[in-house]
């Protein structure tokens, strides 16, 4: 008899969103590579190069450290807080507790290709 499916916890969910875009994100590099956008319920993470997103079920506008964040939100328990003050996210769970700093989102200037670096998709495509 297989075993009864636990209900995604909210941290669970959230860790899966920022695990989702964590690959268009840094641990060191420039602050719009490490730093994820938590905006309009979504999580945005672009490393110049690749940009993803995912659903992210939170209504707070915040720019953290993604890999912190990920890193935090894997210990914590069911119940969580999230508040935002200050230039940081402030994590808590039972006895658990994290601050993650976080930037304004003026400081996250979106990356884009340098002009002539790519190619313009055309009908070469489409006839082969």
């Amino acid at each position: 008899m297989a075993g009864r499916k636990r209900k995604p916890t909210e941290a669970d969910t959230l860790k899966a969103a920022l695990d989702f875009i964590k690959p268009a994100s840094r641990e060191i590099g420039e602050a719009h590579q490490q730093h994820c956008v938590l905006y309009n319920n979504y999580a945005l993470a672009s490393d110049g190069v690749l940009t993803m997103g995912h659903p992210f079920p939170t209504s707070f506008v915040a720019a953290p450290h993604c890999h912190r964040l990920a890193e935090a939100l894997g210990q914590c328990g069911k119940e969580i807080t999230i508040e935002e003050s200050d230039g940081r996210l402030t994590i808590r769970s039972g006895p658990f507790r994290a601050n993650i700093a976080s930037l304004p989102l003026e400081a996250i200037t979106p990356r884009f290709p340098d002009a002539g670096a790519f190619q313009a998709a055309d009908d070469r495509l489409i006839n082969g």
